[in-house]
């Protein structure tokens, strides 16, 4: 696991197509948000494993990429 330390507003860039941006923290919470292809699914943990193990394949949608937030 490659571990890295961000401040407010910074990014990390994954194959020159996916971009993590850190919105802000809270606590011991961290907001970013992803900007990627919508040709890439983009999944909390949580709910990846879920839709995993209920056998679940959800399309992908073709759209404009968004910015999509954790909170």
């Amino acid at each position: 696991m490659l571990v890295l330390t961000r401040r407010i507003g910074e990014e990390l860039v994954i194959d020159n197509e996916i971009r993590i941006v850190v919105l802000g923290t809270e606590g011991r919470r961290v907001r970013f948000g992803v900007i990627a292809p919508t040709s890439i699914r983009v999944d909390r943990a949580e709910v990846f494993e879920r839709n995993r193990l209920a056998g679940k394949c959800v399309e992908t949608a073709s759209a404009e990429p968004v910015l999509v937030s954790s909170r």
